[in-house]
This record gives structure tokens, sequence and C-alpha cells, in this order.
């Protein structure tokens, strides 16, 4: 935290400040940076009306814009093929798609975009040959005709002509396929990339408007039967990885086809600012060799793909003391990381699980939301992610307000017990404002829309990269 001063000097600084402002920056990115959420309230049928409530809230809170919603290929299709089972029909009365219908209808009804993520075959949709241990059950080698089968009725009942049910306009092809344990087969790396331009034939067959995502990638190489995300993403796309650079594998000449890059930003037992060990892996602070893999896939195929974090989340403690953070810690890390990951060129982030689990579950911590239903800090700092830098004499603040359009936001700085505006700037359609401006001490800075909601208070003082946490990858 900020080290006191005194006020009179406070006071004196922030009037420096204020004098100094040189101008103020509204970044051009190429994307509009959005948030969106997954869970249970907006998915399952069973889900109490707390879990309902507090999505809803959540909406509102963040002005997320995406909901994202699981497409669990096992649970929708029947436990074995029957005679008759038309699997490419989705009006065949084998499937069983009600609840997915339930979370595509909750979701729509919320005017969101929606983006599905497609994984999990049933056990006679999966390949021949036996999976190594630690493998998942829906995830060895699917099946490329029974898998293309239900991409056809997937896309055909969620096109939005068919039978009254809303169109989903994105699909995201796998779950970490990185991961042994979510996607394994003889040689992953050619099975993946098969998936993925089946996935894409088939629903751009139906509708030229769907966007395939690339698979979210995992962000470490837990164990050595994994991949790291980079080496992954860098076969599949037929890229060399150097260093924090990409450049096309001569051996490789396979057209990958996608529409979106699709990631998965957790850092585990480190702060933001932490470069991740092993180098093929990334934490928040690697995302910029994401951007250069993209970027290195779109120059050759000649095009601009958006990249999706279609999921994020921090830990905290309580009630995770193995993964988490206390929660001021937290939501300044969530602050950052959301800069970071902006900087790094990310559209879309995806907050995934909005309550905390029971303590027996190993992923508790994550949610927004305590497990009797209290907002934490971490959920403003989501919502709107405000940071601050003072260095070489020059100060920064950037932050993305909640909201879906331009509007006037107050910078400002901690006077003692009172908040001096340093300026008030207009942000962009999405939300992101910047302010540099001439400053030589560090401090606590905040942001506040005219006539809405307030920022936390940011401490300017540098987040040292270090890790906090005993957490082992490799």
């Amino acid at each position: 935290m900020a080290r006191r001063i005194s006020t009179a000097r406070a006071r004196l600084l922030a009037t420096l400040i204020v004098a100094s402002v040189t101008f103020v920056l509204i970044p051009a990115q190429a994307q509009a940076f959005q948030l969106g959420l997954e869970d249970t309230g907006f998915e399952s049928p069973t889900a109490s009306t707390a879990q309902i409530q507090r999505a809803d809230d959540a909406l509102q809170t963040t002005d997320a814009s995406v909901i994202r919603v699981a497409v669990y290929w096992a649970r929708i299709a029947p436990t074995r093929q029957t005679p008759g089972f038309n699997p490419s029909d989705p009006n065949d009365p084998n499937y069983n798609w009600s609840s997915l219908d339930y979370a595509v209808r909750t979701a729509a009804n919320h005017h969101k975009q929606l983006l599905a993520v497609i994984w999990d075959a049933p056990t006679w949709a999966e390949g021949p040959g036996t999976p190594g241990p630690g493998v998942s059950p829906g995830s060895w080698n699917p099946d490329l005709t029974e898998y293309t089968a239900f991409l056809h009725a997937l896309a055909v009942r969620y096109s939005g002509s068919f039978d009254g049910l809303p169109q989903i306009e994105s699909w995201e092809v796998w779950d970490e396929p990185n991961l042994p344990y979510w996607f394994s087969a003889p040689d992953p790396v050619s099975a993946y990339r098969t998936l993925l331009n089946r996935a894409y034939g088939v629903l751009k067959a139906v509708r030229k408007d769907n966007q395939v995502v690339f698979g979210g990638l995992a962000p470490v190489k837990p164990n050595p039967e994994s991949f790291t995300p980079l080496d992954f993403a860098a076969a599949v796309l037929c890229l060399q990885r150097v260093g924090a650079q990409f450049r096309a594998d001569p051996s490789c000449h396979q057209r990958v086809n996608f529409d979106v890059f699709g990631f998965h930003s957790y850092t585990l037992g480190a702060t933001p600012t932490k470069h991740a060990a092993i180098s093929g892996d990334v934490f928040v602070a690697d995302m910029g060799k994401v951007r250069n893999l993209v970027r290195a896939v779109d120059r050759r195929d000649g095009v601009n793909r958006p990249i999706w974090v279609t999921e994020f989340a921090w830990f905290t403690d309580p009630p995770n003391s193995q993964l988490g953070d206390p929660d001021p810690t937290a939501a300044r890390y969530v602050a950052y990381a959301m800069y970071e990951m902006w900087r790094s060129g990310v559209s879309l982030v995806l907050w995934q699980g909005l309550t905390d689990t029971p303590p027996s579950a190993g992923d508790t911590g994550r949610g927004l939301y305590t497990s009797t239903g209290e907002p934490k800090l971490m959920l403003r700092a989501f919502a709107f992610p405000v940071i601050a830098r003072v260095r070489h004499g020059h100060g920064l603040v950037w932050g993305r307000a909640p909201v879906s359009s331009r509007v006037r936001v107050a910078v400002q700085r901690a006077l003692g017990s009172r908040w001096r505006t340093i300026a008030t700037v207009k942000t962009a359609s999405d939300g992101v404002f910047s302010l540099h401006f001439k400053a030589h001490h560090n401090g606590l800075y905040r942001a506040r829309v005219i006539g809405g909601p307030t920022s936390l208070a940011y401490d300017s003082t540098p987040i040292p990269p270090k890790y906090t946490l005993n957490v082992n990858f490799g």
C-alpha cells in the first residue's frame, strides 16, 4: 500500500500534478474491449433463485456483453447409439437439448452475445485405441464423422431459424486441448488441427457469420504429458516458436481455419507482473507472446483475428489458502491483469464462475461473490479496472468504465482523506480511457464516472514480479 505522507505535502503534490497534465489519450484499439461471464446462474435449470439473481446483478455491474455456455456433447447425445438414431438431425428424439435450450434462452433474454464451448464426447464417439493415464472420459480422440454430425445438428438448432431458439454467434472448439486430461489422441496436434478445420467447415456451412474460436488453451503445462500453450498452438498453426517470436514451419503446410484465438489467462501463485518460469507457458505478464503468435499467423493468412480470453479469474484467501490472495490484494492484481491483457491486444475477457464453491472443491475462491453471496472487491476491480503508474517523471492512469457508450470520467488522486480531480477525460465507446501526465511520486488513484460508479483506489507503487505461493508446474 502507499506510504503515508503529510496532508500539506499531499496537497502540494496534487496541485503540481493537476498543473502538469500534458495530454489525454484514448487508444485506438482494433477491437473494442469487452467483458463476459460464465456461471451456473445463466446455464442451469436447477440454479437457485439466489444464483440467478447474482448472475443478473453481475451482468449489470460489469456491463458484460458476452455470456459463455458449455455444450457437453455426452450429456446431449444418447448414452449409446440406438437403431434409427440420426446424429445430424436436431429433431432426433434421442437428443436431449433441454438444458442447453434453457441456457441459450436465458442468455439471449439478457440480450447478450452467446459463446458456446463444445467438448466432452460420448463414449461411443471416442476414437479407437486406448488412452493413457490421466485422460478424462470424453476426451479421447473424438471420431470425426460423429463429431461432424453432432456439430451440424447443433449449428442448425441454434442458427436463429429453428423453433424460435436464439442464435449462438460464436463457437469455441473444445476446451484446453493442450492438456491430455481434456483432449488426447495418438497425435494430439494433428487431431486438434483436423477437429478445428472440420468444425469451421460445418459451422460456416450452416451460417457464414458463425465465429469459430480456436479452443481456449490452458496457460501452463501442469505435468510432463501436457503441452505448453505456445508450443501446442504453434504446432497446430504450422509455426515454430523462437523465444517470444514465431515463424513459419517449413515442414508444415496445412491451412488452419478459425476466426478468433481463445486463451485461458490464469496466473497461479504469482503476481501479475511475474513471467512464467517455463518459456512456453503464459502468465498474464506473458500475454504479449500470445499476441506475437496470433499476429504471426495473421500475417501469413492475410487476416486480423481477435484474441479472446475465454476464461479468467483470480483466487482469494479465504477460502483458498493454497492458491488465493487476500481480497484487496487479489482486486489490485485483477485490475492490473485487465490492463496487461488489454495492452496485449485482448478484446474480450470472460470471468468464469461468479460464486465461491464449497471448500471441498479444488477451484474454490475464484468467485466474484463469497459463498454467502457477498460481493468481493474483485467484482469492482473486474467491472471497473483502473491502474496507475508513475516512473521517470511520467504518470499514467488507465481504466475501463463499465459502460457501452462514451462517458466522461474524473481521474482523481488521494489528497489526505479527500480526492482531488486531476483531469476529466472522455472514454471510448467501450469505456476504455487513459490519462498521461507529469508526476514524480506514487500515490492512490481512482476514476469516477460522472453521475455513475467509482473504481477502487489503486496504489501506483509497482507490483513486484514474484512468486507468492508454492505452486509447481512442469
